[in-house]
Order: structure tokens, then C-alpha cells, then sequence
């Protein structure tokens, strides 16, 4: 949890000081205007900071020059029980408490910066279902699945449908690995199908995103062709 003022890393409580890295806001500007054609995804830690602190931070991105074309807001809500709203914990990971919070986001967002896309509910998994105390891989089929209650709730002021994926669980082969890509076969069209329940009058002006993704422990120095081929 990161102020972008300050630089500060916050605990899961959203007061207290974890560390304060020595890469900064500047540092990270610094950096994306080096890259060829770089443009930042920018993810607004709403469980955290307020609507006022986020369209500052927008607006101070665009006086440097950085390009803001989207705003994803929270991160992995269906995965943080321990993160706490008003000294509540168990929240973020409520759909209903997270839509409240996102409508208002994404509606003032909306009002200053008409042309950026709002993205949302960048849930730990395509797949999870809702689950309060967290861990929503022990969620029953039965509770409500996160994308589609989403869309239900913050339908009219989503313009990306984002998602994160990290199959690493028996990943013991090669072709174990490659076969999990299969889910998006299944959930692809899911997802499209709720959106045109939900929103139809811009089924076809909706996206999806991965906004993260991995395909096991491999880093820079040690993937493997089987790991490219996987994100490719």
C-alpha cells in the first residue's frame, strides 16, 4: 500500500508505516519517460486513498508529461480480508463494499477526465468467487462469482474488465502448465456474457484485461522458452 506522495509503504491497516523504499514518485516518472513508447498502467489503491488523492495524483501525472489512459482501481479485493476500512477488516473482500467504493471512484474520475477508462474488479483470479474471510480458492461454487456481481453493480461505470491470473499450482510439466490456458476459453466468453446481461448498451465497447499474470516462480534471469510461449 503506497502513498505517492511520501513514498511511504503502509501495513495492511492503512496507518502505519511498513518501510519507506528509496524509489520514489519522481524516480518512477523519471524512468517511464525513458522507455520507448512507455505507458503506465496507473492502479489507484482506493483502499486506501480518498477520490480527492487519486485525481491529484492523475493530474500531477499529466502536468509531467505521462500519458493516463487507464485507472485501475483496488487491487486483488477478493484476496485482502486482512486489509482494513476504518479499522475494519473482512471488508474489501464483500463485492457490495467494494462496488460502493467504485462507483464513487470511477464517477468522479469520470467527471474530470472523461477520456480516461476505468478498469475494475482486478480480482487474484478469473475465477474467484466471494468469499468475506478471504483465501477464495475454499469459496463454494454456490457464493457469487466476482465478475459477474461486479458488472451487476458497477456495470454502467466500468469500461475494462480486468482480471489477474497466476496459474502456479502443478505446474510440475510442461505440458500441465500450457493445458491451464484453457480457462480463458471458458472464461472469456463468461465474462462477455455477462457484460452484454449487464451493460448491453456497450457490449461491444467493453474490454478485458489480464493487468497481471505469471506463469509460475521463473524470473528474468531463469524463465524458459515454455514460460514466453505461455504469456504469449
Amino acid at each position: 500500500v503506497w502513498r505517492w506522495k511520501t513514498g511511504e509503504v503502509l501495513r495492511k491497516d492503512g496507518v502505519s508505516v511498513q518501510w519507506t523504499p528509496d524509489c520514489k514518485w519522481s524516480d518512477m516518472v523519471n524512468f517511464i519517460k525513458k522507455l520507448p513508447n512507455g505507458e503506465p498502467l496507473r492502479i489507484a489503491n482506493m483502499m486506501t486513498m480518498d477520490v480527492q488523492n487519486t485525481l491529484d495524483w492523475i493530474a500531477d501525472a499529466k502536468a509531467q508529461g505521462l500519458p493516463v489512459k487507464y485507472v485501475e482501481l483496488g487491487n486483488e479485493p477478493d484476496y485482502e480480508a486482512d486489509m482494513t476500512y476504518n479499522g475494519q477488516t473482512q471488508y474489501w473482500t464483500v463485492i457490495d463494499n467494494y462496488c460502493q467504493h467504485f462507483n464513487e471512484f470511477a464517477k468522479a474520475i469520470k467527471a474530470k477526465y472523461p477520456d480516461i477508462k476505468i478498469m475494475g474488479p482486478a480480482v487474484a483470479q478469473v475465477q474467484n468467487h466471494e468469499r468475506k474471510e478471504g483465501s477464495p480458492w475454499l469459496a463454494p461454487e454456490s457464493a457469487p462469482w466476482w465478475v459477474e456481481k461486479f458488472l451487476e453493480k458497477s456495470g454502467p461505470y466500468v469500461d475494462v474488465v480486468s482480471v489477474h491470473s497466476y496459474p502456479y499450482w502443478s505446474n510440475d510439466s510442461d505440458s500441465n502448465l500450457l493445458s491451464k490456458l484453457s480457462i480463458w476459453s471458458e472464461y472469456v466468453p463468461k465474462i462477455r456474457e455477462s457484460i452484454k446481461k449487464n451493460i448491453p448498451d456497450r457490449y461491444n465497447q467493453v474490454e478485458i484485461a489480464v493487468s497481471e499474470w505469471n506463469s509460475g516462480d521463473e524470473n528474468a534471469t531463469t524463465a524458459r522458452l515454455v514460460n514466453g510461449i505461455f504469456c504469449a
